[in-house]
């Protein structure tokens, strides 16, 4: 939690810097244009220097307040990663099968993923203040449902899988509305120039959300008792530490809705954001651009892919490692930490690349490319599975992790800057129900091949596609601005 801490006091800190500096440079331009204007007084014309930093662009102190609440609309927005610390209890005192256990998360991921244009739509028409408080009670309710039908402890068949998965589907449904509002509303309140930097931020603190809900887990529902534990099977031998760590979801997302909506005056109401018209035409006309087809085939070939093994493989490979609960939930904590550290770098290291150096565009495909080679290597490890030991699974797990958190910190700003801010509700909602339709087959196919060896060959092959893409972009967009 310190080092959290740190990481996000720095990265924020940083955000300050650069913006003051900005600021600062855009100050001394207007100083000279108007010391220039009056020494040339009289003249017919005057060549007026612009400043490097119109003044719609410069941000005011009020925007800075709503970062960390934004901020804590996605810190909680994750609960499909939780899933996995818990999932092979489930399995065993509900009796599911894989495939069972498998909707459970596949449902979550309609609801978070595959409706997620839903919520892209509403924030667009109706604004944030709509779309967080839907979302909230959303979220609440399917925490709440939870709660209810596993508070005495399950049995086989009882509750049912299906009665599970549909409150799954409705809580990460919600979630996903309040990290739209959260997302979309500092995005779009900032300046296209701080987007890499400002998605970067969100992304670190999403990745709190890998690191907090697991420790939550382990240190105040997780028993530390033997007898609690099937001695066989290693998993609880009930569900009551379940249905207490859901109870506090409902209560931590009543809480950030209603933080949440105390900063709604603060954003553009809905009568003065720009209007967003989305046709065919408009459609067609951006999906044919390099940048979106690149994006498009990276959310295909590897974002989906690697988004699933995230939500269900981590806990379904521990079983082939012989890992325990406890190291299950140890392993997701530090692939918390060390998302944390991918979205840094990635974000702020394309952030550098784009505005510091040469390669402007090319520096964002960069960042992309290490990221994707990242989770390559991580999915190459996994390949002997099921016959993996504890050590190499743990490390792919850490490869794995890391490239997914430089992943969700390139990606919304990428949406922003391809497709602008007056719609970017609907194509973030877009490519995330590409994300959640991809995860539901490629989950089933994962669980009918046992998350074996080639499973894990096809992601390779997907991922080795979606590196050569990053590869060429880089080399086309090397040295072109955002503008070019």
């Amino acid at each position: 939690l310190k080092l959290a801490f740190q990481v996000f006091r720095l990265s924020f800190s940083l955000l300050l810097v650069t913006h003051y500096l900005s600021a600062l440079s855009s100050r001394c331009p207007l100083m000279l244009d108007t010391a220039s204007a009056k020494a040339e007084e009289g003249r017919a014309d005057v060549d007026v220097l612009k400043p490097l930093v119109q003044q719609a662009d410069q941000v005011q102190p009020w925007q800075y307040i709503i970062i960390p609440v934004c901020g804590l609309l996605a810190v909680f927005s994750v609960p499909s990663m939780s899933y996995g610390l818990f999932k092979n209890s489930l399995l065993t005192v509900l009796d599911l099968s894989g495939e069972e256990s498998q909707d459970i998360v596949s449902f979550g991921l309609v609801g978070g993923m595959v409706l997620g244009f839903v919520p892209g739509l509403v924030y667009d028409r109706f604004g944030y203040a709509m779309t967080l408080a839907a979302g909230g009670a959303m979220a609440v309710a399917g925490a709440s449902s939870w709660y209810l039908q596993l508070k005495d402890g399950g049995a086989p068949g009882s509750p049912g899988y299906m009665t599970l998965a549909l409150s799954q589907m409705l809580m990460c449904h919600g979630c996903r509305w309040q990290y739209f509002a959260g997302m979309c509303a500092v995005l779009s309140t900032f300046p296209r120039r701080l987007a890499s930097s400002l998605s970067a931020t969100m992304a670190i603190l999403l990745s709190l959300g890998y690191i907090l809900l697991p420790l939550l887990w382990s240190t105040a529902f997780l028993p530390t008792e033997p007898d609690a534990f099937n001695a066989r099977t290693k998993t609880l031998k009930n569900l009551k530490p379940v249905a207490g760590f859901y109870s506090s979801l409902a209560a931590i997302y009543s809480c950030v809705t209603v933080l949440g909506l105390c900063i709604a005056h603060w954003l553009p109401k809905k009568e003065t954001q720009a209007e967003s018209s989305v046709n065919l035409a408009g459609i067609l006309q951006k999906v044919k651009d390099p940048d979106a087809v690149a994006l498009f085939i990276f959310v295909k070939c590897s974002l989906a892919v690697v988004y699933t093994y995230m939500t269900s493989g981590v806990a379904a490979t521990s079983m082939h490692a012989g890992a325990t609960s406890s190291d299950t939930a140890s392993v997701i904590f530090r692939m918390g930490l060390i998302g944390m550290a991918g979205r840094f770098l990635m974000g702020f290291g394309a952030d550098f690349m784009r505005s510091k150096t040469h390669a402007r565009q090319g520096g964002t495909y960069l960042m992309y490319l290490v990221a994707s080679l990242s989770t390559l290597s991580g999915f190459a490890l996994l390949i002997p599975s099921p016959d993996i030991s504890f050590d190499k699974w743990k490390l792919a797990c850490y490869l794995i992790g890391f490239g997914f958190g430089g992943y969700f910190a390139l990606f919304p700003a990428s949406v922003r800057t391809i497709f602008g801010a007056e719609q970017l509700g609907f194509w973030l909602g877009v490519l995330f129900c590409m994300i959640g339709s991809l995860n539901f087959f490629i989950g089933h196919i994962a669980a009918k091949l046992e998350w074996n060896s080639n499973f894990f060959m096809a992601s390779c092959c997907s991922g080795t596609v979606c590196s050569g893409v990053f590869i060429f972009m880089v080399l086309k967009c090397w040295g072109r601005s955002q503008t070019d």
